[in-house]
């Protein structure tokens, strides 16, 4: 008896059928019901028999022909190779397949369509069977052709999200789906973490259970709000901060959302451990990097059915962050802090091997991963909490500025003000370090490091000389090894051109300090791709200007503005004032500065605000 296997047909002496293929063992798929095919000339029982590299199919045929026994090799089909058929996944392992299918109809790996459903539960079910399939590190990414994204829930956002969101979105989901208790979203900078998170909060909320938490550092409660109100206004959302926050259970459940910050989640654990939450985000989880940090026994101390933690930089100095961070995420997945210590300690266990361990529970997309589908320039707006430590100075402040505003003028009366917000240090205050009482400071080095260690290149725009200083000091000493100076009046003329020639040309990252007035225009920066505006000026011009020194003809990359405020503060009427501008501009409209404009940014003041919350 000849057998063949000729346009996906079983001939068999020369007659043709249907390949339809039975398999009696089953693992981790079971079919609630079981197909039936009609067969217009006989039934093939088929055993799956894994060689070394390839895997034979036994066949025994019924019916009209003598029982008997053939073997096909099918050529390169490897252990973890899969079919997909609508919501199934047919995986090959050792032991078999667990459903009837038509082999005609669908190819083996790599599949034309795959949903991220599918994928996540086949990652789980090939690691449980100790097995991974070909080119897994490609689809980590979720980026193949094919790969498609259905979740309803990213479409009911205000915004529409690019479709990497949209898909690292439907990835974390399915993960909690499919019984992964805590994943991490590693996505660098720029790539909208934070929406990814809200969808995923938004998707939750569509259940109808109560009791999801954001833990965040102080300075970005603000920017939570603000991302919340742009996307999702219609969650019910309580900021559980400051000393008028609530003390019993029973006041913080039925939100939709609760957003806390890592000082507040110390000194009220007793309160914050005895809610069952049905979600616990951690924003920028490097900050528990440490695991003897007091922050991080909290964190670890609060109940949750799902856990996701968001970082841009989940490794800063060494393995070990990585392992706070999961034993937060899956406890005792890595093993103890020792054990993993050791390991990595004695080469035993590298960081490409670490990246393999924990791929199935980690999405992480680059720039060039997702590129093609961002703007040509991304604007991130960082609004940040003003110290509290520093209301009183504030007020002060402000106050002495409306005395002599009608004296002197709106420009020169908010100067001091937008002094006092750019750093404490231009005020005449000592602090120990330029990160004390200065979010905006710490917001910079955590920025700086990320792009760094991306290989970027930045521009940071100060009004003040001083601040350039204070910039250009510290980041020296942190990066000796970088082209990190100042571009400002004192440099002078005839050497500009020559400074900028070299930024663009070193192959390592760099950093220049500028003055808006001097490097605002006129310059082609385009070796550098990040925009720090680390003050707002009052004319939307100037700081257009100042951006347009990196996006212009000649810029290769993706171009990410950055803008740096506080909330509350003149620094937040300046933002407005500017917004308005721009919109007044795109009309046609004047938008020139008035001195009502200054006057709006004296009127503010955290501290009122603080106590209104």
């Amino acid at each position: 008896m000849r057998v063949e296997l000729v346009d996906s047909k079983i001939v068999v002496d020369g007659q043709r059928y249907d390949l339809i293929l039975e398999v009696f063992e089953y693992e981790e798929l079971i079919l609630q019901e079981k197909p039936n095919f009609e067969l217009s000339r006989s039934l093939w029982d088929l055993d799956f028999v894994c060689l070394e590299n390839e895997l034979e199919i036994e066949i025994e045929i019924y019916g009209t022909f003598r029982q008997s026994k053939v073997r096909l090799n099918f050529g390169n089909i490897f252990v973890g190779d899969y079919f997909v058929i609508g919501n199934q996944v047919i995986v090959f392992s050792s032991s078999a397949c667990s459903i009837l299918h038509e082999i005609s109809k669908h190819q083996i790996f790599p599949m034309n369509e795959i949903s991220i459903s599918q994928f996540v539960f086949l990652e789980r079910l090939l690691e449980r069977q100790g097995h991974h399939f070909t080119n897994r590190n490609a689809l980590r990414k979720f980026l193949g052709k094919g790969i498609i994204s259905s979740r309803e829930s990213v479409a009911k956002l205000t915004l529409s999200p690019f479709a990497y969101q949209a898909i690292g979105t439907e990835w974390i989901l399915s993960c909690f789906e499919h019984g992964d208790g805590g994943v991490l979203l590693a996505d660098v900078m720029g790539l909208g973490k934070t929406l990814q998170s809200i969808a995923v909060i938004n998707d939750l909320v569509s259940i109808g259970k109560n009791n999801r938490l954001v833990v965040c550092p102080g300075t970005l409660v603000d920017n939570w709000k603000r991302e919340l109100s742009k996307f999702a206004p219609h969650l019910k959302v309580l900021i559980h901060t400051g000393q008028w926050r609530y003390g019993i259970e029973k006041h913080l459940v039925g939100y939709d959302l609760v957003i806390t910050t890592f000082e507040t989640l110390n000194n009220d654990i007793g309160l914050l451990s005895d809610i069952d939450w049905q979600l616990v985000i951690v924003d920028e989880a490097q900050a528990i990097k440490n695991p003897k940090a007091q922050r991080t026994k909290s964190l670890k101390r609060l109940n949750a059915k799902y856990r996701l933690a968001v970082t841009g930089t989940p490794i800063e100095n060494s393995l070990m962050d990585i392992w706070s961070i999961f034993d937060f995420l899956r406890p005792g997945y890595l093993g103890s802090y020792s054990e993993f210590d050791n390991r990595t300690q004695s080469s035993e266990i590298d960081a490409a091997q670490v990246h393999q361990l924990l791929s199935g529970y980690m999405i992480r997309r680059d720039l060039d991963d997702v590129g093609s589908q961002l703007p040509p320039i991304t604007l991130i707006n960082h609004s940040l909490d003003w110290p509290a430590a520093l209301d009183q100075i504030y007020e002060e402040v402000r106050l002495e500025a409306l005395a002599e505003f009608r004296r002197s003028g709106g420009l020169v009366a908010t100067t001091r003000l937008r002094k006092l917000t750019t750093h404490p240090r231009l005020h005449g205050l000592e602090t120990p370090s330029n990160e004390t009482l200065s979010p905006k400071f710490v917001a910079l080095k955590d920025i700086l490091e990320e792009l760094f260690r991306n290989g970027d290149k930045a521009l940071i725009f100060a009004s003040y000389n001083y601040m350039i200083d204070l910039i250009v000091g510290e980041f020296s000493s942190i990066y000796p090894n970088f082209l990190i100076t100042n571009l400002d009046g004192r440099v002078l003329t005839e050497d500009r051109q020559p400074l900028i020639d070299e930024f663009n040309a070193v192959s390592t990252p760099a950093l220049l300090a500028c003055n808006p007035i001097v490097a605002g225009a006129g310059l082609n920066i385009t070796g550098a791709n990040h925009v720090i505006h680390y003050n707002l000026e009052w004319n939307p011009a100037k700081e257009d200007q100042a951006s347009f020194r990196v996006y212009r003809p000649g810029q290769v990359k993706n171009v990410f503005i950055h803008r740096f405020f506080y909330a509350h503060t003149i620094d937040q009427v300046i933002d407005e004032r500017v917004a308005l501008k721009r919109e007044l501009a795109a009309q046609t409209v004047d938008g020139k500065l008035t001195e009502e404009d200054f006057l709006a940014g004296l009127e503010v003041s955290p501290g009122d605000f603080r106590h209104r919350d």
